[in-house]
């Protein structure tokens, strides 16, 4: 039987005046620069759930942000294949398009199984939707399609969604101290964080010489485990 249910729930809207990002277009040359962008909005809602059933523990989290351009915005990204003007190098976010590399959906799952009053066993998964890229700013690239004759860009706008699959176990031993062992992404699953529409002199076979339009892209980490011992100062808390 569940020992107890504990929900929570939130609502936002927020507006940031005068951000600043990288790659604003210069009206006199090619070249960006960090500048303020105005307005930029992020609305959305958080959603927690957790539970006790007899030994386990668990819990879900959920939040979906909106976060966007409240103005236009021009920006410096020549690898866009919607670059257009004086060197078909710059693009414009207009009101309402997403801000790069902030997924719209992201989603936790947390379990925990208490063997003994002193040992734990747990294991949490976090997930994330897709995201558009920096240089994407205005979210219309497609890969592959050359709106200009000097702007043919490879790789798409966005990163893939994606997903982590992580285990952790602790043992009290008394006296403050602890013993752990974790160990992240246990799939080995391949993934990226964030990525950038560049300009780069390696192709894509990887060949040196050739000026080209790239999708360059933020691994996530891969497998890694840990095991090691925890100390809290002033000991284990006195009884009454």
């Amino acid at each position: 039987m569940s020992d107890s249910i504990n929900w929570n729930a939130a609502v936002y809207s927020a507006v940031n005046h005068d951000d600043i990002q990288w790659k604003l277009a210069s009206a006199s040359s090619s070249r960006g620069f960090f500048s303020n962008v105005g307005r930029t909005k992020r609305e959305g809602l958080d959603f927690g759930l957790s539970t006790k059933i007899d030994k386990f523990t668990l819990s879900t989290s959920y939040s979906y942000i909106r976060a966007t351009y409240d103005n236009d915005v021009t920006f410096l990204s020549d690898s866009n294949s919607s670059a257009t003007g004086t060197n078909t190098n710059t693009i414009t976010a207009k009101q309402g398009d997403r801000i790069p590399s902030i997924p719209e959906h992201q989603l936790k799952l947390r379990g925990q199984y208490q063997a003994t009053p002193d040992w734990s066993i747990g294991a949490n998964l976090i997930a994330y939707s897709e995201q558009y890229v920096w240089g994407n700013e205005n979210n219309e690239h497609q890969a592959g399609v050359c709106g200009n004759a000097s702007t043919c860009a490879n790789g798409k706008g966005k990163v893939d969604a994606y997903y982590v699959m992580n285990l952790d176990t602790q043992y009290n031993i008394g006296k403050g101290w602890s013993a752990f062992a974790k160990a992240t992404n246990i799939f080995d699953h391949e993934y990226d964080v964030s990525g950038r529409l560049l300009q780069t002199q390696f192709n894509s076979a990887g060949v040196w010489g050739t000026d080209s339009h790239q999708l360059g892209l933020v691994p996530g980490a891969p497998r890694a485990g840990w095991i090691g011992m925890r100390f809290d100062f002033g000991g284990e808390p006195k009884k009454d």
